[in-house]
């Protein structure tokens, strides 16, 4: 492929319908969608429950399975060409109204159980209001029986440590950590390319078919991890998860980001610019995400805008 025909990839967004979703994405981005309760909005994804498709350029129509299945290196570079899926799924979660309670698994365990790959995630708060909190991890020395006892004497709440959260904070999510967004917080999301979730506790909600949403307390309890505290320290400009690395640069003027070899994504959260490539420049406003390919020269930034950027430091395949 000549290199004079590599280009920064945008995508069609995929909506998902949430019973806690709402019509922030709206409100924020000026997104035009149906539908009253919009939780999520998949940027990024390759996996049997959505497909991203490219918007602009010569690759436009073309999906993101395709693109890897026929440009592998074009696209992710020397380090992760064998890569048969793409290992993240990037997406926007609208939380109007809270939760579940919920945890991940490691690779470990959803390997064996589930044939499928474990979850880490890392988020940026894009917007919080006043007060607004999340659920990270149990109060010290919660046991597992006490976890249980606690679970079905209905007071689990008094077992999680709410901690407050602010817009512009970085939070990350390991596997084995119990964790709920509360209501009224937008995240911007970075996770493994996995659909496994354990919900344990859900407010005795319906969803949005009117049946009762299903918890998997056995699965939660095999893979919580009791014991572990971890930093509610948020007020950062990193994460260096074991899959991805998410990073905030804000920029006022001009940013040069060098050729790094391998692929990045960049999300403006906030302002207004424009990202200049070896051949063009694309426009940057609010909730955008570009894809820039691995064989993709360096690109540079200008405007006034906050990003964060994303990139891949590992896979489970």
């Amino acid at each position: 492929m000549r290199m004079s025909s590599v280009y920064p990839l945008k995508f069609k967004p995929i909506y998902k319908e949430r019973v806690w979703g709402g019509r922030q994405l709206h409100q924020l981005f000026e997104r035009n969608f149906a539908g009253a309760h919009i939780g999520e909005s998949w940027e990024v994804c390759s996996s049997p429950y959505g497909m991203s498709v490219v918007a602009n350029g010569i690759w436009q129509g073309m999906t993101l399975a395709q693109l890897l299945h026929n440009y592998p290196q074009t696209i992710m570079g020397e380090t992760f060409t064998s890569v048969q899926q793409f290992p993240l799924l990037v997406k926007f979660i609208d939380a109007t109204a809270k939760l579940s309670i919920q945890v991940h698994p490691d690779d470990s365990y959803a390997r064996t159980v589930e044939q499928g790959m474990g979850k880490e995630e890392g988020w940026y708060v894009v917007a919080a209001k006043p007060n607004a909190k999340i659920v990270y991890g149990l109060n010290e020395h919660i046991t597992q029986q006490e976890f249980v006892a606690a679970l079905q004497g209905d007071y689990l709440l008094d077992c999680l440590r709410f901690v407050a959260v602010n817009t512009g904070d970085m939070i990350y999510i390991p596997s084995g950590l119990v964790h709920a967004i509360c209501e009224g917080i937008v995240v911007y999301e970075v996770q493994q390319n996995s659909d496994i979730t354990y919900r344990i506790y859900d407010y005795d909600r319906v969803g949005m078919n009117g049946k009762a949403r299903e918890t998997q307390v056995d699965k939660a309890l095999d893979v919580i991890k009791f014991g572990v505290s971890s930093t509610t320290e948020f007020h950062r400009s990193v994460i260096n998860g074991s899959y991805f690395s998410m990073s905030k640069h804000q920029i006022d003027g001009a940013l040069m980001e060098p050729d790094f070899g391998n692929l990045r994504i960049y999300c403006a959260v906030e302002g207004h610019g424009y990202m200049r490539y070896h051949t063009g420049e694309i426009a940057l406003n609010p909730g955008d995400n570009l894809l820039v390919p691995a064989a993709l020269p360096q690109v540079e930034f200008y405007g006034k805008l906050t990003l964060v950027k994303t990139t891949i430091t590992g896979h489970s395949a």
